[in-house]
């Protein structure tokens, strides 16, 4: 969040630790897909009939997944208030699905 908020206050700056910070933030939305997916199919084949878990995988990983290409393509033609935007759009996703993964964990005592 501050990185991107810095890329709004000061223009000039290089794309690259922006672009590394979307980096590093789509392998951990695709780390935590892996997890997700390994407990839907050997842990807890239950919980992929819960909405709950749908909605957390939909919102959670799939969109903020899908939000990084454009934000990496904008970071990259220097084009930065697009970028931040949509890297905002991506944690408040994010932040959303982690919220619902913790009420599925409080509700069914499984962690998605």
């Amino acid at each position: 969040m501050m990185l991107g908020h810095w890329y709004l206050n000061t223009p000039r700056l290089a794309p690259r630790p922006l672009v590394r910070l979307n980096q590093a933030m789509a392998a951990v939305v695709v780390g935590q897909g892996a997890y997700a997916s390994l407990l839907a199919t050997v842990i807890a084949p239950a919980v992929v009939e819960s909405w709950f878990f749908w909605v957390r995988v939909g919102v959670g990983l799939v969109f903020p997944l899908a939000l990084s290409v454009p934000v990496h393509l904008t970071a990259r033609v220097r084009s930065m208030m697009s970028a931040t935007g949509l890297l905002y759009i991506a944690l408040g996703a994010i932040l959303a699905g982690e919220l619902v993964g913790r009420l599925f964990l409080f509700f069914g005592q499984v962690p998605i």
